[in-house]
Formats: structure tokens, C-alpha cells, sequence
């Protein structure tokens, strides 16, 4: 009864003791394990007890425990630590599976699993699936020890998928991995246990992508170790900050492959990175690596062409090969002073006359100058000379990847903007990522371009919904409400918005809304916004593209500042 004896002193230990639970530790080998570690605060030459065993609720069992030998114990072992409060040993384990292991002395005690793949087991697991038909795939997956054999066991998403019973297109989501697996090993047959593992992963987090199980992936990230990134060439360029938008779309695409998801992950990386990007280097670097899948010549890919497709969203990659090769360089134009003065965008002369005013410190003129120190123009519209009042903040949005153009070359100063394109530009500017659950807007749906934005948006408390089940996308933005969202960006961001102008009363005051009046009145006497040359805010009016560059800049810089 020696080792019974043992187990219940461990016992009695474990029972007076603190837990403290380490990481799991994953196994694979012909039965040998080598388990070490270091207990804080022990002293050397103290007795360690090392446990091994099926399962944690058999320690406190008198039916286990009592017997010779005990049933359930894989080892049990007491070692003395070392000068550091160390410990080692070395075990076998004769059968694939999880055992739970604890490591107590004095007081001290620490809990983890073993997840153990016996490789000769595995070895004849894959073997089995490289040489099966795809329906006797899915009967190998379906039998009870698979997941173990191939280290499957507890990964979530594998896991999640195989025990899924949703049934659609008359296939199990069990079916479909296999076919998944079936197809890849038809082009290259995977014998490396651990890269076969992540095939399987990946072979199920495509079938919950494409919305073929119930366990839905709400944020790629969290399976970024199936994403098999660094052998890709996408380690550098891949932004965890954005997961989110790049989840949306894997989410848009039907991937068939496993192959054809690599491509597609590779391709929603590069978009991912024009639209959101902020590293020009970076981004210059990325698609010059892929210059061939975007179908351009390495030498067309310059700092130049690169900015001016920053911040536009892209879903083929033949069309950012296609803006690249269409970039036409401007000729330097000559350096102006800043127009400064103007109303809200309501004209270049309202507020009483536009006012030119040099350049505050240089800062932003229509001439930048780049870190070499060469001068280039780098402001493609053409169609800015009648909002000159606007053109300063246009040009400085544009170079910082904040504001595009409807064109290459036109920038629609004075076209409506619509609410999701005006949420767009403020969660760009103040570098919104806000998540949350419970938005119910019909009109906004995660396949929508503006889904992130506007989720951003709605959950930072910026923006409410015209009504309870519509945001209002594709409605043109009211001067009023422009203020009132820009008012509440510039609050959640910390940006204070001091008096600088003499308050007014505008002549069409009664008609703004409660919610927006503290918003326009707080704008105004901070310099942001005025009335049109007849002291009328309009306020129910739609506002235009200037208007939003305009009042978006204006509280950039102040958050700059």
C-alpha cells in the first residue's frame, strides 16, 4: 500500500494548499515525457510530489485511492527540489489522451493538463486520411479517439465545428472539413503531424467562414495560429487592430480551398492595409512583395502612387493593380498661402468674407515636403477652386490617408455626403475601434463596407439611428448632425473645444433640433463652424464633402495640439 500512502499524504497537502494553474503542456512523442519546473519559494531539498493521473476528481475518491494499486494514477513520484525550488522528472504514457498533473510541497501546488499524442498513434491516423476516399474521411473524424490522435483535442475551433450538428445543403459541417481535407491532400499529401494539425484547424475555421456551422467567428484574431502567417509572407503586414475589418472580409468571400483561402487571406491583408493602414513603408514594401498578384511592375510601385490609394477600400486586387498603373504624377504647383476664414461650407465668402491668412508654422500648405527633403506635389484634385475656404484641410486629410477622392482626380467638393461616408472619415480620423453587441439597424449589415465604421461609431456613443432598426445609410448628412457627431468625437477623444469667436445668434436658431443645439452653439463659439452670409445655420440642409473635411480637420487639430 506504499504508493496508496504516498497519494494520501499529496492529498492531505492539496487540501490545505493554494492552486496555482500553469499553461497545458502538449505532448507528442513514443510515450516519454519530461515535465520540469519551479516552485516559488521553496527551499532546497524539499519534498515534491509529482501526480499524474486520469482525471482530478479521482484524488478526493477513498475508492481510488484505497486500493492497490491505485486505479486512475499514471505516476506518482516524491523528489526533492532544488536550490531554486526546481523539479524534473522524466514519465511514460502508454495511451494517447489529456491527464491532469499536480506538482504540490509545502504549501505550494501547481495544475496543469498534459494533452498527449502518442506519434505512432498519430503517424496511422494521418496515414489513414492521406489514403481515404472523402466519405471515409468523415468516418475517421467521427470516431472518438481522431481528435486526439492528431492533436486536435480542445482546440476551439476544430472542436466547435466537429461537434456542430447544424445541417445545410444536406452536409454535416463534420462533412465539409472533410471534403476540405479530402481536396487539399488530392494536390499534396501532409505527413508533418503538427502541419497537419493546422490543416484540420484551418479546414474548420473555412467551414465556420463561410456560415456553414452555428459557431460563427466573430473576430479572426482569435485563431491567428491557424492563419499560418509567417510561412505566408504576411507576418509584417498583418494588423491585429483591424482583425475585425479583415474578418469581414474573409466573411465576404465563398472559400472553397484551403488553398483558396491562403490566396484570399493574402489578398483581405493587402486591402486591409491600403484602407487602414499608417506605415507607408510598410505598405510600399507589401505590395511590391506581391507586385506580380496585382499584376504591376515593381518600379510603378513609388511612394507617390501608393499615397494616393491610401485609405480607399478595395476588394479585387486587379483594381489596386489598376489604380496603381493609372497614377499620374502632378506637376509641382506653385506654393499659396493658406485661404483660411469661410463658414462651415457654405461657400468661399460666407461668415462675412474669407480672410487669407499664411500658413500657421508651415504646417500644411499645398506643398509637402517628404523626409528626404524633395518637394512634390501630392494633391490630385483638380476640382478644388471654388471651396478654397476648404482646400487647406482636403489637402492635409488626404495626406495623412483620411479622405479620398470620387475619382483620381475629382474630389466632388460640393456632393452630398452620406452618414455612413461622414462615420467613415471620423472614425478614420480619431482612430475609433469600438466593439459591442445588440446593434439592430437593418440597414447595416456585416457585409456592408460601412459595418465597421458605423459599429465603431454607434457603440463610442457618436451615433444614433434615424430610428431604432435604421442608421439611415445612403441618406445625405444634415448640417446639424455633422455637429453633433464631430461635437461627441471630439468629447470621447479629449479634445476641448475653447471659446475663440463671439457667439451669435443665428436667424434660423429655432429650427435646430434639442439634441443638436448645444453641439452647433459649443462649434461655433470655437471657430469650427458659422452661418451662411445671412446668419442662417440651415441646419436640416445636407451637408457636403468640404463641409465634413472642413470641421474634421478643424477638430483634428485641436486634438493634435
Amino acid at each position: 500500500m506504499k504508493k496508496g500512502l504516498i497519494l494520501f499524504v499529496a492529498i492531505c497537502m492539496l487540501m490545505t494548499s493554494s492552486v496555482f494553474a500553469i499553461d497545458d503542456m502538449r505532448v507528442l512523442s513514443d510515450g516519454g515525457v519530461h515535465i520540469e519546473g519551479v516552485l516559488d519559494g521553496l527551499e532546497k531539498g524539499a519534498d515534491v510530489t509529482i501526480q499524474v493521473m486520469n482525471a482530478k476528481e479521482q484524488w478526493m475518491d477513498e475508492t481510488v485511492w484505497m486500493t492497490d494499486p491505485v486505479s486512475g494514477v499514471k505516476y506518482i513520484e516524491v523528489i526533492s527540489s532544488k536550490d531554486d525550488g526546481g523539479y524534473e522528472t522524466d514519465l511514460f504514457l502508454d495511451a494517447t489522451g489529456t491527464y491532469d498533473c499536480v506538482i504540490a510541497s509545502e504549501g505550494h501546488e501547481e495544475t496543469f493538463q498534459i494533452i498527449y499524442t502518442n506519434i505512432g498513434e498519430n503517424t496511422a491516423a494521418i496515414t489513414a486520411i492521406n489514403n481515404a476516399a472523402e466519405n471515409e474521411i468523415y468516418d475517421i473524424l467521427c470516431l472518438s479517439d481522431t481528435a486526439k490522435q492528431l492533436m486536435l483535442e480542445d482546440r476551439s475551433i476544430y472542436t466547435a465545428v466537429q461537434t456542430d450538428t447544424t445541417i445545410k445543403d444536406g452536409t454535416l459541417p463534420l462533412q465539409k472539413v472533410a471534403k476540405l481535407v479530402h481536396d487539399h491532400k488530392s494536390q499534396a499529401s501532409v505527413q508533418d503531424p503538427y502541419v497537419f494539425a493546422t490543416m484540420m484547424q484551418k479546414a474548420a475555421l473555412i467551414v465556420s467562414l463561410n456560415g456553414d456551422c452555428a459557431s460563427a467567428v466573430s473576430d479572426i484574431s482569435l485563431y491567428e495560429a491557424v492563419l499560418e502567417l509567417e510561412p505566408l509572407g504576411l507576418k509584417e503586414y498583418y494588423l491585429p487592430e483591424n482583425a475585425l475589418h479583415l474578418t469581414t472580409l474573409l466573411k465576404k468571400n465563398r472559400i472553397n480551398t484551403i488553398v483558396d483561402f491562403n490566396t484570399i487571406l493574402r489578398d483581405s491583408i493587402i486591402f486591409t492595409n491600403i484602407q487602414f493602414g499608417d506605415n507607408l513603408d510598410n505598405i510600399v514594401k507589401m505590395l511590391k512583395q506581391f507586385s506580380s498578384v496585382l499584376g504591376v511592375a515593381e518600379e510603378q510601385i513609388t511612394n507617390d502612387s501608393v499615397r494616393s490609394i491610401l485609405g480607399q477600400p478595395f476588394f479585387l486586387v486587379t483594381d489596386v493593380g489598376d489604380a496603381i498603373k493609372g497614377y499620374v504624377p502632378n506637376p509641382t504647383p506653385t506654393p499659396r498661402p493658406i485661404i483660411g476664414g469661410g463658414s462651415f461650407g457654405g461657400g468661399g465668402g460666407g461668415g462675412g468674407g474669407a480672410a487669407v491668412a499664411p500658413s500657421v508654422n508651415g504646417t500644411f500648405s499645398d506643398i509637402y515636403e517628404n523626409p528626404a527633403g524633395s518637394t512634390e506635389g501630392i494633391i490630385p484634385f483638380v476640382d478644388l477652386e471654388d471651396v478654397a475656404w476648404a482646400k487647406p484641410a482636403i489637402n492635409a486629410l488626404y495626406t495623412k490617408g483620411i479622405i479620398a477622392g470620387k475619382t483620381k482626380t475629382e474630389f466632388c467638393p460640393n456632393d452630398s455626403i452620406t452618414r455612413e461616408e461622414f462615420v467613415k472619415l471620423l472614425t478614420a480620423a480619431f482612430s475609433l475601434d469600438v466593439v459591442g453587441s445588440g446593434m439592430q439597424f437593418e440597414d447595416v449589415k456585416e457585409t456592408d463596407w460601412y459595418y465597421d465604421y458605423v459599429r465603431s461609431a454607434y457603440y463610442a456613443e457618436i451615433v444614433n439611428g434615424v430610428s431604432e432598426t435604421l442608421f439611415g445609410a445612403g441618406q445625405p448628412i444634415t448640417r446639424q448632425d455633422i455637429a453633433v457627431m464631430s461635437y461627441r468625437a471630439a468629447n470621447i477623444s479629449g479634445v476641448e473645444i475653447s471659446s475663440k469667436a463671439e457667439a451669435i445668434t443665428f436667424l434660423d436658431e429655432g429650427a435646430i433640433a434639442e439634441y443638436a443645439y448645444e453641439a452647433v452653439k459649443v462649434m461655433q463659439s470655437g471657430g469650427i463652424l458659422n452661418g451662411d452670409e445671412n446668419r442662417n445655420f440651415r441646419p436640416v440642409e445636407h451637408a457636403t464633402r468640404a463641409e465634413a473635411a472642413k470641421i474634421i480637420f478643424s477638430i483634428y487639430q485641436l486634438m493634435k495640439a
